[in-house]
């Protein structure tokens, strides 16, 4: 979501009560087959930190809705096939899942 909906989210006042819980009434539950492309880890190659190669988003660098730039990683080198089956699309959306212990 961008930041502009994140807010408008919090600021909504109209809800309705479904399998879920509370959302707002102009939202649908749907199945998450029903509404995504793909799903797939990310790449797993060495990073450096020195800004040379291609630019791979982190855990710590998404933040409430921001991208810190100084946390980023690089990979100088991706084949062909890695590049077009990892980058991000416009309209895309990244999800993190890590476990604390």
């Amino acid at each position: 979501m961008k930041n502009r909906e994140i807010s408008e989210f919090y600021n909504e006042i109209n809800f309705k009560e479904t399998e879920l819980g509370s959302l707002p009434v102009d939202w649908q539950v749907v199945k998450l087959g029903e509404v995504v492309i793909k799903i797939s880890n990310g790449i797993t190659k060495i990073q450096n930190k020195n800004g040379k190669g291609f630019m791979v988003t982190r855990i710590e660098t998404i933040s409430e809705g921001k991208l810190n730039i100084n946390r980023v990683g690089y990979i100088e080198e991706l084949t062909e096939s890695e590049f077009k089956n990892y980058k991000l699309e416009v309209g895309g959306w990244r999800y993190t899942n890590k476990s604390y212990q």
